[in-house]
């Protein structure tokens, strides 16, 4: 039969519910990560921070005297020296340097080989939304992102809480409850912002090196800034001292002079919601080429 002659008929079988839609996506794309022996051995070695952590947890409990990471010796845990930052420094900032780095190498694969093939149309003339679509992109990196940072946190956080005096976890609920949210918070803003610049670079190396130029510009600049100003201002252009900022209150350490807090939280939201503006314009159903 020529085209001329087919008859198209709508669909008739069932509809797959909205909600669901992002998630076919996600699972696609993860099948397509995971097919990277590469990855997956990088994947793995993202663990090895909870890993340590872990050990340090059950040598500054079981052993009496026990030399740290850090080269000092350990006496008698009290509820009080746990909340000095150290578990802190041993869970919620390795995350956030594990989130960064799974975030800087899948980030840029995800929308610039779509962009790049035009490969939106396909999409797009389905049932599915342009927010569907993003969001089930941005489900890849959470996903990956929680299984070796949160996840793998609390159930530290559970470990310690077993080894510690009884009603230590109910008097420091806020350990756990911070981690998930500065986790969440950390990765959906640097998801957003390397979706955003894979979206307008289209090539993947270009959008790697964009995303990373950013932070590691953004930082020397901002660095330098307070170096000859005196002042915290350099900050607000550093990613790195606003989630250290949020991340501290959330989880209950000790605060950071970084910047004030509401600062550090505006730097965040406003680094997310230009970066998802600029995705948004970049995602579109057909182009015109001039």
């Amino acid at each position: 039969m020529s085209l001329r002659q087919h008859g198209f008929r709508t669909h008739t079988g069932p509809w797959t519910r909205s909600v669901t839609r992002p998630l076919v996506i996600a699972r696609y794309n993860l099948s397509g990560v995971f097919s990277s022996r590469l990855f997956t051995i990088f994947y793995a070695v993202c663990f090895l921070p909870s890993v340590l952590c872990m050990v340090s947890i059950y040598l500054r409990y079981k052993l009496e005297t026990s030399v740290g990471f850090t080269g000092a010796a350990w006496q008698e845990i009290t509820a009080a020296d746990i909340l000095d930052d150290w578990l802190y420094y041993g869970i919620l900032q390795p995350s956030e340097w594990v989130a960064f780095l799974i975030v800087l190498v899948v980030g840029p694969s995800l929308l610039a080989p779509d962009l790049k093939d035009n490969a939106m149309p396909l999409y797009l003339s389905r049932p599915v939304t342009k927010l569907q679509y993003l969001l089930g992109k941005l489900l890849v990196l959470l996903v990956l992102t929680a299984a070796v940072t949160w996840l793998p946190g609390l159930l530290l956080v559970l470990a310690n809480a077993y080894y510690a005096e009884d009603g230590w976890l109910l008097s420091n609920l806020s350990i756990p409850f911070g981690l998930v949210g500065s986790c969440l918070v950390w990765t959906a803003c640097l998801s957003i912002i390397a979706l955003a610049i894979s979206a307008w670079v289209r090539w993947r190396p270009a959008a790697t090196l964009g995303f990373l130029g950013l932070f590691v510009i953004g930082s020397a600049i901002g660095n330098l800034f307070r170096a000859t100003s005196g002042d915290w201002y350099g900050s607000l252009i550093i990613l790195w001292d606003a989630i250290d900022v949020v991340g501290r209150d959330l989880f209950g350490a000790k605060a950071s002079e970084l910047m004030p807090l509401p600062w550090a939280w505006g730097t965040m939201a406003v680094a997310t919601a230009l970066a998802f503006w600029a995705l948004i314009r970049r995602i579109r159903v057909f182009e015109v080429v001039r």
